[in-house]
């Protein structure tokens, strides 16, 4: 359904406010109150992209990242490998490699495709998330994921140096 007679059917048949209007669909009070003020206005189209895109060059990467991911009952044996607690001796492999899989693969994949597109646009900003269990101990046995954190703010470091000539960091 077209956005103007669904605003014009909300607010004069079905007598809702402006407000409920505006949050229903998404636009301002303003343009809500401006479209009904004028019978003759047009509501605006856009023109289809006909040219490719930015996110075109890397969405079938991006596809298959979310692809790759383990089945459901998987994942939650993964989870919860990943989350337990432990030192280097309690912690088993599986539960290592979880960590670092689910904090810096996806990590390494967006920097590998973001990076090429921001230098050719001429600069850029990649911010990873880590945590400040990375360089300190917060007094819980959780080497995997500190491990994994320390490993985020290192790669982010060397990536920053890399491509700070070239205005992206």
């Amino acid at each position: 359904m077209e956005m103007l007679p669904k605003i014009r059917r909300m607010r004069l048949r079905d007598g809702t406010t402006l407000r409920e209007v505006a949050k229903r669909t998404g636009l301002s009070r303003n343009t809500v109150r401006s479209w009904l003020r004028w019978p003759e206005v047009v509501e605006p189209k856009c023109p289809p992209h006909k040219s490719a895109r930015k996110r075109d060059a890397w969405a079938k990467v991006l596809g298959a990242m979310a692809g790759d991911r383990p089945p459901l009952g998987q994942a939650r044996t993964a989870r919860r490998q990943r989350d337990r607690p432990g030192g280097p001796e309690e912690i088993e492999p599986e539960g290592w490699r979880a960590q670092f899989e689910h904090n810096l693969r996806y990590v390494h994949l967006a920097t590998r495709i973001v990076a090429p597109l921001m230098v050719k646009q001429g600069g850029g900003s990649i911010g990873n998330i880590s945590s400040i269990a990375g360089p300190r101990h917060l007094g819980n046995d959780l080497a995997a994921y500190a491990a994994a954190k320390a490993g985020l703010q290192q790669f982010s470091r060397v990536t920053a140096v890399r491509y700070a000539r070239r205005r992206c960091a």
